[in-house]
């Protein structure tokens, strides 16, 4: 896991420092620019909780971080547009990201290009526009 560039992006929810922190959060989170922020963060969060590397596992293992964040953060917040607005958004970019950039049996992309691909829509969502 690195440090996250662009996290301070995501207003109040930039506090939290894993995921598990974003989660509870979302209980307490009003309003829906607010909720997006925090569920984008949470989706970052997830992508950037893994180990990393340059192997088709690695990027794998990024993209299985976020199925699983995405569930657990629209369970979270009761399937509310706003939440799965967000995580299916992230989700469908890393997909078709690794999908689009690799070459099967030679070629695909390392765990930190998802990640990068993950904060730039995550970005859309900030609290912080740039």
């Amino acid at each position: 896991m690195s440090e996250i560039e662009g996290k301070s992006f995501f207003g109040y929810a930039s506090k939290c420092n894993d995921f598990k922190e974003v989660v509870a959060l979302l209980s307490d989170i009003t309003g829906e620019e607010a909720t997006k922020a925090t569920v984008a963060l949470g989706m970052l969060l997830a992508a950037n909780s893994t180990a990393g590397g340059g192997y088709r596992d690695d990027a794998l293992a990024v993209l299985n971080s976020l199925a699983y964040a995405k569930a657990e953060l629209d369970a979270a917040s009761c399937h509310t547009f706003p939440t799965i607005e967000v995580t299916s958004d992230i989700l469908f970019s890393a997909q078709k990201y690794a999908d689009e950039n690799t070459i099967p049996c030679t070629e695909w992309p390392t765990s930190s290009d998802i990640i990068k691909e993950v904060l730039e829509t995550a970005k859309k969502y900030s609290e912080v526009k740039e």
